[in-house]
């Protein structure tokens, strides 16, 4: 699944460079760049119906559920 994931991630136009950093049995950690501000990022995968935002703690790390 997480190449799945990774590809419908980099289809978003603002990510720029993408780094798995970690595997476990329910969750894929994720470094993502992006081009433009985080803000725009986080409204276009709102707007995305791949992914739902469970979290948003921090301005620089979203949680994230992937939609099948």
């Amino acid at each position: 699944e997480y190449k799945l994931l990774k590809e419908k991630l980099s289809k978003f136009i603002s990510v720029s460079k993408m780094k798995i950093l970690n595997i476990n049995n329910k969750s894929i950690t994720y470094e993502i760049s992006v081009m433009g501000d985080t803000d725009t990022f986080k409204n276009t995968i709102e707007a995305s119906t791949f992914f739902e935002v469970v979290q948003d703690s921090n301005e620089n790390i979203l949680d994230l559920r992937f939609i099948k």
